[in-house]
């Protein structure tokens, strides 16, 4: 797939256009919008399709080239060719302060793919703890102290999901409860052009701080626990639960 990349002069990419692969001369516009997180154009974009999830790129020096675009990568085909995108003066919002709004988007948007992420990868541990505590409870042989790690673990990450993500059993019998991460993350996303409002850097900042605890309470779960449980099921000869590596050691 061809494709033109548009980074700023620090080398940073913000546009990965879709290009038509057709014989001829071509014509493709670009908005001005882009993002440093996710630059590139869905796979089966129409060629200069737009991004909605792109801001307006700040003022400065760009450069432009063709290559291809194949299982993640890219590989340039031309030559570089250089231009100088200057303010809108017909836009609210000075360079400076634009500059200052993009700034703050790209740390909000990391923390909101680094909240996400860890959302996912509990979730998806949540559910391989409930495998085993099934296997667990058919396994009478199976020692007790590992029925207790499993639940263990499990009540564990249920306590890091509601705090991330959300109490949604209670929530939906009406009872009140605390306010997730992950909202107060996207509430900290500002709308347009425009920097964050004092409403979105005060949710931004309860985010930043509430998170990290959290994460370090995640991290040795993922890291450490499962894998020692699941090598415990290995040495029991217990059956086999997603996502377990087996031991094929003689």
């Amino acid at each position: 797939m061809l494709a033109a990349s548009i980074a700023d002069e620090r080398g940073t990419i913000w546009r990965l256009l879709t290009l038509s692969g057709a014989k001829g001369t071509h014509t493709v516009t670009w908005d001005l919008h882009g993002s440093p997180d996710t630059p590139a154009d869905a796979p089966g974009a129409q060629a200069g399709a737009s991004c909605n999830a792109c801001e307006l790129v700040p003022p400065g020096k760009y450069n432009v080239l063709i290559g291809k675009r194949e299982r993640g990568g890219f590989t340039p085909l031309s030559a570089t060719a250089a231009f100088t995108l200057r303010p809108d003066p017909e836009l609210p919002i000075s360079a400076t302060d634009l500059q200052v709004a993009l700034d703050y988007r790209q740390k909000q948007s990391k923390l909101s793919r680094q909240v996400t992420q860890a959302v996912d990868a509990a979730t998806a541990a949540k559910a391989k703890i409930d495998a085993i505590v099934k296997v667990l409870s058919q396994m009478t042989t199976a020692p007790k102290v590992l029925h207790e790690q499993a639940r263990n673990i499990g009540d564990r990450l249920v306590a890091f999901l509601r705090a991330v993500r959300g109490d949604e059993v209670n929530s939906a019998r009406g009872e009140q409860v605390p306010v997730a991460i992950q909202s107060h993350v996207r509430a900290a996303s500002p709308s347009g052009p425009i920097g964050p409002t004092k409403t979105n850097l005060e949710q931004f900042a309860i985010a930043a701080a509430a998170f990290p605890p959290e994460y370090d309470k995640l991290k040795p779960i993922l890291l450490t626990d499962i894998p020692a449980l699941e090598k415990e099921l290995e040495r029991i000869g217990a059956p086999i639960t997603p996502g377990r590596i087996p031991d094929i050691r003689p």
